[in-house]
Parts: structure tokens; C-alpha cells; sequence
């Protein structure tokens, strides 16, 4: 049987879907690696929103607890609450950039996703073209050979 004619671009084929698997791994590790990221800061923002909370309930009870509040210990706690929410907001921007830093790994994914898609399906076309030139081979092969002992047949009963 004769040897398929576009084996070449099969191999090239073959290759560009290799290259873009490898490609995909990568952007899923980056992918992983902005999720994981993003966890820390998300971590760190809800440890400073936990910690402006605690700092809340302690103002609260000591205020209760307390008959007269010294101007001095309100004055802390108002600079202590100005440091906290500037972590907060600080944790916030933090966590907002790492959002979108995921985002865009995500859409990176999704764009090496695709692209393994297309290359694995382009494969799969020349394979099934493949397939179909080779039953065709093997038809006409079949065909010949059917032909030949027809001829084989006819030579030899003309003979006698």
C-alpha cells in the first residue's frame, strides 16, 4: 500500500498539539500559582477585618466596664483603629490585584484551552482523512486484485 501523502503535516500537526499541551500545563501551574496567591491575600484581609472587629468588641466592653473613658485611651483607640482600617484597605488592594492578576491567568488558561482544542482538532480531521484515503487504498487494491484473477480466470479458461 502506498504511504499517506500528508504524513508530514501529521507529524507537524502532531508537534504544534505537543507544543500547545505544554503550553496548557504551564498556564495551569500560573493558574494555580495566582489562586494560591490570592488565598494568601484573602487571608490577610480577613485576619484585618477580624482584627478591627476584635478591636470593636474591646472598645465596646471597656467602655461598659468603665464609669469614665480617659481622653488619652479613646485618643489610642482611635489611632489604633486608623492603623487597622489602613491595613484593611491596604489587605483590600492587595487582595483586588491578585483577583485580577487570577483573572488574567484564567483567561490565559482559557486561551491555551482553546488552542490545544483547535490543534487537537485539526489531528483528528487529518486523521479521519487519513482513515478514508487508506479504505480507499485498500478498495482499489482489492479491486485490482479482484481484476487480475478475473483476467487470471479468463486467460485460462480461453486456453482450452
Amino acid at each position: 500500500m502506498k504511504r499517506f501523502p500528508l504524513e508530514p503535516l501529521r507529524r507537524v500537526r502532531d508537534l504544534r498539539l505537543d507544543a500547545a499541551r505544554r503550553i496548557l500545563a504551564e498556564r495551569r501551574a500560573e493558574m494555580e500559582e495566582a489562586l494560591r496567591r490570592r488565598d494568601v491575600a484573602k487571608e490577610a484581609w480577613t485576619e484585618a477585618v477580624e482584627w478591627r472587629a476584635r478591636h470593636q468588641r474591646e472598645c465596646a466592653r471597656a467602655a461598659t466596664e468603665t464609669e469614665t473613658i480617659a481622653v488619652i485611651w479613646l485618643g489610642r483607640a482611635d489611632r489604633h483603629r486608623s492603623l487597622i482600617d489602613s491595613e484593611i484597605a491596604k489587605t483590600a488592594g492587595l487582595l483586588r490585584g491578585k483577583e485580577e492578576e487570577l483573572e488574567r491567568t484564567r483567561q490565559a488558561f482559557g486561551e491555551a484551552f482553546a488552542a490545544v482544542r483547535r490543534a487537537q482538532s485539526k489531528v483528528d480531521a487529518l486523521d479521519n482523512f487519513r482513515d478514508g484515503w487508506r479504505r480507499k487504498q485498500q478498495h482499489d487494491k482489492d479491486r485490482r486484485d479482484e481484476d487480475a484473477g478475473e483476467e487470471l480466470y479468463l486467460a485460462a479458461s480461453m486456453k482450452r
